[in-house]
This record gives C-alpha cells, structure tokens and sequence, in this order.
C-alpha cells in the first residue's frame, strides 16, 4: 500500500507515483519456515506464485502506462535526461515494493487458516490497508479521469486487504463480535474521510477535488505506516524483541525511503509527510528493540534475573 501502497501536474503527485503512496503500500513476501519437509515445499509453491503475480500486475502496469507502441516506448527513453531516469528508477522501485509489501502478509494468514490464532491488534494493518488503498482507487477512478495504473495496483491492494480480513474473521479465534466491531469502525472511518472531502475541503473551502483526496491519502498512508508498526510492536512484546526485525518492518521502511526520495524530486509535500511517519514508525520500533535488548534476563548461577538499562 501511494500505497500504496509520483506528483501530478497540479499540488498533487502524478498517476503513476501515487501508486505507490497509498502503500506506503509496502517488504518482501515472508518465508515461513515449515517444521515438515511437505511445508517447505508448499511454502515455495506459494511464494513462487506470489511473485509470478507481482511481475504479471507490473507487467500491467507498464502496458496501461505506456501502450503497446514500441516506437512510443524507445522515443521516450531516448528523450529521458539523466535526472528522469533517476526518478524512473525510484518509481520502479516504489512500485515493486508496494507491491511486495501488499503480498508480504499473505503467507501469514495462508498459515493463519489452515490452523491457528491471532489478536485482534493484527486486524488492524488490512483494515487501515482497504481504506488507504480504497482512497487512491477513487483518485484514478473519478479525480484523474480513470487512470488505470493508480486503480490497478491500488485496487490489488484493497483486494487483498479484503481477503486479509476475511481470514482473520473465520479463523483468528477472536470474538467475532468485537471483530464485527472494528470492521464497523473502519467503514465509520471511511465514511468519515469521504464526507470530510466532499463537504468540507471541495464544497466548504473550495479546495480542488485532486487536493483534497491527496491530502485524505497522505493521511491514511500515514496510518498505514503506523497500523503495521503497532502490529511490529505488540508482537515484538511477546517475545521482548527476540525475532529481531520482521521483514514487514525492513520492506516499510525500505518503501518509505523510496518514495520519500522520489518526492523530494517531485516536490511533492503530501508523499513526503506520509514517507517520513513511515521512517519515525521504524525509529519507533528500533527504539523498542534496543529497548529489549538492554532489559533482557540474564543467566546468573544457574538463575535468570532481569538486566536493568545500560547495565553492562
């Protein structure tokens, strides 16, 4: 998740860059170490498929960007400064990661549905996902004239994010109530957001419809930087920081660099506040980690005793 998951002509990042705002979408596919040989195998299988379809969609991508014209395709590179393919080169990256980081959960709640149990706190990342990714389909469905390279990658997102939350439903084990509960918070929070673009920011204040639904993406990108942190950090509090950085942590602050780099060539202030909640979510987490590291017990006489801070 743009999340995501670059600038346009106006205040607000171009089609193709917002793609990746909204995933802020964004790590790398989680290889879940299975304890039987047939686990591993399946494992592989899956994560195999998971990249065939990240380089289908950006197959898809490229051709709903720039057509089937060859000649289009080699005129325009040829006619690229070096400046251009810099920032070309940021915005594949950012695309790949935002893909990467929508598929990152899926060997998670694969696991999670053929047998096991999770908090409610991990519902959190798919519902913020579905309402950040949902915002940019409605940017490139009616603000850019249906740009389909924002509602391609931008609805993969929501889909998946869908998906997520069907699993946890059926098979978490939390109260299917207080799971209700938070699904009907997150429309409430969509609703929100759609009502306070429409009646405040375009009728009220006049804002630009491209202004107002960038800076709700911003907003929501944002939350979806710190949703996947507050996962990071309440799972990281069961096992005081041993498993160290997760891959979904290293894959956000990976997307967060990316795009914020790529705004700055943008001049684009509504990705570069999403980006930079994304690098203080991490900051965040890493404190947390030192944190633990320093408080961990220690082995004395055979007896473990808590190690106070700094205690060398």
């Amino acid at each position: 998740m743009r999340t995501n998951q670059a600038a346009s002509h106006g205040s607000m990042a171009r089609a193709e860059g917002e793609k990746g705002l909204g995933m802020s979408a964004l790590c790398v596919p989680l290889m879940f170490r299975a304890r039987t040989e047939a686990g591993m195998v399946e494992d592989r299988v899956f994560n195999k498929g998971l990249l065939i379809l990240t380089v289908a969609i950006l197959g898809i991508l490229f051709i709903a960007d720039k057509g089937l014209d060859l000649t289009r395709w080699w005129s325009e590179l040829a006619a690229m400064t070096a400046k251009q393919w810099l920032k070309a080169m940021f915005l594949a990256v950012g695309d790949i990661l935002s893909l990467v980081l929508i598929f990152s959960p899926s060997g998670y709640f694969r696991r999670l549905w053929t047998g096991g149990a999770a908090g409610l706190e991990m519902l959190v990342p798919p519902l913020a996902g579905i309402i950040n990714g949902g915002v940019w389909v409605a940017y490139g469905a009616f603000v850019e004239g249906k740009n389909i390279s924002v509602i391609i990658i931008n609805g993969t997102a929501v889909l998946f994010n869908i998906c997520y939350t069907i699993v946890f439903f059926f098979r978490s084990g939390s109260p299917r109530a207080n799971t209700l509960a938070m699904i009907a918070a997150a429309v409430a929070v969509a609703a929100m957001i759609a009502a306070t673009d429409q009646y405040l920011l375009i009728n009220t204040l006049g804002w630009k419809a491209s202004e107002a639904v960038g800076l709700s993406g911003a907003i929501t990108g944002s939350l979806v930087y710190f949703c996947r942190a507050l996962a990071s950090m309440m799972a990281a509090r069961e096992d005081r920081g041993a498993g160290g950085f997760s891959g979904q942590t290293l894959g956000s602050i990976a997307n967060a660099l990316v795009w914020l780099t790529y705004a700055c060539f943008q001049n684009d202030p509504n990705m570069m506040a999403s980006s930079i909640v994304g690098i203080c979510c991490f900051i965040l987490q890493a404190g947390q980690l030192v944190f633990f590291y320093f408080n961990k017990p220690r082995e004395v006489e055979g007896q473990a005793i808590h190690r106070p801070l700094l205690d060398p």
